[in-house]
């Protein structure tokens, strides 16, 4: 299941509100995306420390005013209620490059100098297109509400790096070096649909991994999917955890009373299983 997060440029010194329409004037304003797979990348943890962690209504990740309805269609298939908030992360630019000059030196030692390049790249690209502010929308993530004890016990472990790598520094560090062959510049800093990588990095760095969904391909795929992760990147949580048990024993049920055989049961089990698991699939692509 894929589940995506951004790191986004920002005018305000916090996420846009639905509730007040600022959606619109979000994306008309030209705000600078990264995007990465799954959890924040290292390098953009070295943006952020714990002070930094905000939160807002998961529904105001939606235009009030949209044309479309999408707030009201998530209000009723999501089911968050309205109030539910989640964590996200932002800090301004001038905080973010002091934070990036300061730990430069503990992550290019955990990550290897050979890597150093990427870091000094992110530190002009940020330098040059993100900012005032910059914040981390993380939505897309699963269960994003519940999602803060994680957010600021890795923050806070960034913002003691300096004294010392701490063991969840090391695990990520770790996991950079278990993948770092398949692509390194994905994997600690997340892609841009144009600015990020750069040529000259992207031919430093070769992509070894297979082709799927990139940043690059977001921006030709459809804007409020990019948009608004929170809904367009996973099936509604009653789907998967009420709908999806209830037709997978439905069906088992069914086939055995109906048949008499508990290895059509079974059978029926097998199948409505790889069923439901093909439809997850297939909507959280």
């Amino acid at each position: 299941m894929a589940n995506y997060v951004f790191l986004n440029s920002s005018e305000r010194p916090r996420m846009p509100s639905g509730e007040a329409g600022e959606w619109q004037q979000f994306w008309r304003d030209g705000s600078s995306e990264l995007e990465a797979k799954n959890g924040i990348p290292l390098l953009w943890w070295c943006l952020f420390g714990e002070a930094d962690i905000a939160r807002a209504r998961i529904i105001d990740n939606f235009d009030i005013d949209d044309p479309d309805g999408e707030r009201e269609d998530f209000k009723a298939e999501s089911g968050y209620s309205e109030d539910t908030t989640y964590p996200y992360l932002v800090t301004s630019r001038e905080q973010a490059l002091i934070r990036l000059t300061r730990r430069r030196e503990p992550v290019v030692r955990g990550i290897g100098e050979t890597y150093a390049p990427i870091y000094d790249g992110f530190v002009e690209l940020i330098a040059r297109d993100f900012g005032p502010f910059i914040l981390v929308r993380t939505a897309g993530l699963p269960d994003p509400g519940d999602a803060e004890v994680g957010l600021r016990e890795t923050a806070g472990s960034m913002d003691r790096l300096e004294d010392g790598p701490g063991p969840i520094f090391e695990s990520m560090v770790a996991d950079f070096k278990r993948w770092q062959n398949s692509d390194p510049i994905w994997l600690l800093s997340g892609a841009g649909a144009d600015a990020w990588p750069t040529p000259a990095l992207a031919s430093a760095f070769p992509s070894g991994r297979k082709p799927g969904r990139g940043a690059s391909d977001a921006s030709t795929s459809d804007s409020n999917a990019v948009r608004n992760p929170a809904r367009s990147k996973t099936l509604p949580k009653f789907v998967v955890e009420w709908i999806g048990p209830l037709f997978v024993g439905g069906c088992t049920v069914i086939v055995y009373l109906w048949m008499r055989s508990i290895a059509l049961g079974a059978f029926a089990f097998a199948v409505s299983v790889a069923l439901f698991v093909l439809l997850v699939t297939k909507f959280n692509r």
